[in-house]
């Protein structure tokens, strides 16, 4: 009900929150202006966690930049360091807690800079860096002391001035927030609670009707970054357990804040106060489909793809402010990288300056999986990456004088077949880029993108040296161009074509006889006669493939692949064949042509064709010669047969032998049959109808 609609609510308020941070980011990482940028990046990257959004380049990159930043305060150096302990980042390695615990003054406390007298929120953010570094800090008592001596008697808070001497002085939000939420992160430590408990009361006496926090009703300038301040406060004394039953003064000041959120998402179009607002929302995990760090409700509001790794794109390319980095000198440019999936990749950073040797880690996300630190000397990653997606990392690089430089990583692994992907808009796919050695991030390193000049762009050529082929349908290696068969279907293209099925869908192919499906032996060969009308079948939409072969079909389907048609038969060359006779027209063009082999008897007399018995097969030697050479064709002599079952008898004597025994030598040494089985042709087996029309195509060259 209404507890839904305001959760829902507040999490559109978040959205737009998040949303504005992200547009609002600068190009070198950070956010703000000037000297708060570490400050405001600090909170930002808070904001960022306390909403699961903290695993993209964006975070990263910030993340980097602050790690690389220049910190002249106190304020600054600890902020940094809560934010790098938080992203991952060893600040004892990166030498930032020497550096902070070199800084207490003799009161055991933080002012502003080096030297100056202790301060709040100073020294309580100095210890909320020691704490957030699980380091031991000896002198933890006193400086605690120190944040407890500043609060005068009764319900109050703390002003600007450590010790005593800003009892008097008037006190403050932003000094009594900090140092409440120090006293609570140490409370099992150290007891504070009386001082907690009247911090509180106090806090709560200045909470204004409408939820706000403010010392002076009349000054309401910084409202939302005081009531954020106070709201935090509160939280960490609760979850301490000092304080208890602030349930509604906590809802009070969250619902002043949601209240003033501008419509652009910000709150005072700060990145600070945008960010401290975020941190008063309940923690929790966005949802991220694509895994860039842009939660899905934020990726409609910037404009990026929820479906795509694509939040790299959103950061503004205005580059590094050097006037606020410290000086480590050395520099890399950031690891902004796409690799192939199962394929092999290496990347050795770009390192200049610095004093050999050198020390590499990632210290912060991690690799893709697959790819791991080679060499912790020269920062070499490699491996095979196995898994798809974007991994965010940073790499830290130390130099023997310990100056340290921290560079942001962004990997992306990519399929194989990925020819949508491209990184860097310049017209050629990324896994392209790749497998020809150019930088798919880099606009300016192109490949050529036509190398045969076919009009048709090497990532989608797959012949792209050949200018005649583009396509291989089917991936046999044969371009679609020369292939005859491009869906490897049995059917050939010009078959395809003339039946109007698809000769690019294996699926769909002719089949003018249902007992000669495409995976028989013989289909390619039957389709092809059957298309040029020399076969038929032996009943509707039949061939009866496997039987025995007559003579006189066998002279039909001969005659038919000869050039012109045959007379009329006068039924008078055959006893056994007469005018009308299945065939009978096929048959006598046969003997015409002195191709025939008669079965007996003598011309002009008693011959016989005997049309009913096989077509045997040392007969098909002799009539597919003479009918593919000429009548008058006569085949060398064989020297040796092929097979073990013809009998050539005297190699030196033509027709000695076995039956035909020169000719189904011959037809052999042309490559027009294998035999029926290893080393033997069968001569007097029947041909069967497939076998026959295999032996027809094959001799005549008929398929394409």
């Amino acid at each position: 009900g209404a507890l839904s609609a305001a959760w829902a609510d507040m999490e559109d308020d978040r959205a737009e929150g998040i949303a504005w941070l992200l547009k609002n980011q600068n190009g070198d990482g950070s956010w703000g202006e000037a000297g708060a940028k570490v400050a405001a990046t600090a909170e930002a990257l808070a904001a960022l966690r306390n909403s699961g959004a903290d695993a993209g380049f964006l975070y990263s990159r910030a993340v980097s930049w602050l790690a690389n930043a220049r910190t002249d305060s106190i304020d600054s150096l600890a902020r940094k360091i809560i934010a790098l302990e938080a992203a991952g980042f060893d600040t004892v390695t990166l030498g930032l807690i020497d550096e902070l615990l070199d800084l207490p003054n003799d009161q055991n406390g933080w002012g502003a800079f080096d030297g100056h007298s202790s301060g709040f929120p100073d020294t309580a953010l100095a210890l909320d860096a020691i704490n957030s570094a699980e380091v031991v800090y000896p002198d933890l008592t006193a400086s605690l002391g120190l944040i407890r001596s500043g609060q005068t008697a009764g319900d109050s808070g703390w002003s600007y001035i450590a010790g005593t001497q800003g009892q008097g002085l008037k006190q403050q939000i932003m000094p009594a927030a900090h140092n409440l939420i120090t006293l609570s992160a140490y409370q099992s430590q150290s007891n504070s609670s009386s001082h907690i408990s009247r911090g509180v009361n106090w806090l709560l006496g200045i909470q204004q009707a409408n939820g706000s926090f403010l010392e002076d009703n009349l000054i309401t300038t910084g409202a939302v970054h005081k009531t954020a301040l106070g709201y935090l406060a509160i939280k960490a004394a609760d979850d301490a357990g000092v304080v208890s039953g602030l349930a509604t003064a906590l809802t009070n000041a969250q619902t002043f804040i949601l209240g003033e959120q501008a419509p652009d998402g910000s709150w005072d179009s700060d990145a600070m106060t945008t960010a401290l607002a975020l941190r008063t929302l309940p923690e929790t995990t966005m949802l991220d489909y694509d895994g860039d760090g842009i939660p899905d409700e934020v990726e409609d509001l910037v404009g990026t793809n929820p479906s795509e790794a694509d939040g790299r794109e959103l950061l503004a390319a205005n580059g590094l402010d050097p006037d606020n980095l410290q000086d480590s000198g050395m520099s890399s440019p950031a690891i902004i990288l796409e690799a192939v999936q199962n394929q092999q990749f290496s990347h050795t950073p770009a390192l200049s300056g610095g004093v050999a040797p050198f020390t590499w880690q990632v210290s912060n996300g991690g690799l893709p999986t697959g790819i791991t630190l080679q060499s912790s000397s020269d920062g070499t990653i490699s491996g095979t990456p196995t898994e798809l997606g974007t991994s965010v990392f940073a790499m830290h690089v130390q130099d023997a004088d310990t100056k340290n430089l921290v560079i942001p990583g962004h990997i992306r692994v990519l399929t194989a077949d990925d020819l949508v992907t491209d990184s860097d808009q310049d017209g050629a796919p990324s896994t392209f880029e790749l497998s020809k050695g150019f930088d798919p991030t880099d606009a300016n390193s192109t490949p050529i993108t036509d190398s045969d000049n076919d009009g048709v762009v090497d990532w989608l050529d797959v012949f792209p040296d050949d200018g005649s082929e583009w396509a291989d349908n089917d991936n046999d290696g044969i371009g679609d161009n020369g292939d005859t068969d491009d869906d490897n279907d049995g059917a050939p293209d010009i078959s395809e074509a003339n039946n109007n099925t698809d000769p690019l869908d294996p699926n769909d192919y002719p089949q003018p006889f249902t007992d000669v499906p495409n995976t028989h032996p013989a289909y390619t060969e039957t389709l092809v006669l059957w298309d040029a009308g020399i076969i038929e079948g032996c009943a509707a939409a039949r061939l009866c493939p496997e039987e025995m072969m007559t003579r006189n079909r066998g002279a039909l389907w001969l005659v038919r692949n000869l050039p012109g048609d045959p007379p009329t038969a006068t039924g008078a060359v055959y006893i056994d064949v007469e005018t009308g006779d299945f065939a009978a027209d096929f048959i006598e063009e046969l003997f015409n042509q002195t191709i025939t082999e008669n079965c007996e008897g003598t011309e002009g007399v008693d011959l016989r064709y005997c049309p009913q018995q096989p077509f045997t097969r040392d007969m098909a030697a002799m009539l597919f010669l003479r009918a593919k050479f000429g009548a008058a064709y006569t085949p060398p002599t064989a020297a040796a047969s092929p097979f073990t079952d013809v009998d050539i008898g005297d190699p030196g004597v033509f027709g000695d032998g076995d039956f035909a025994a020169d000719w189904i030598a011959d037809f052999s040494v042309k490559g027009f049959t294998e035999g029926c089985d290893v080393d033997r042709y069968c001569p007097q087996g029947a041909l069967t109808a497939s076998g026959f029309a295999k032996l027809l195509a094959n001799v005549f060259n008929l398929v394409p």
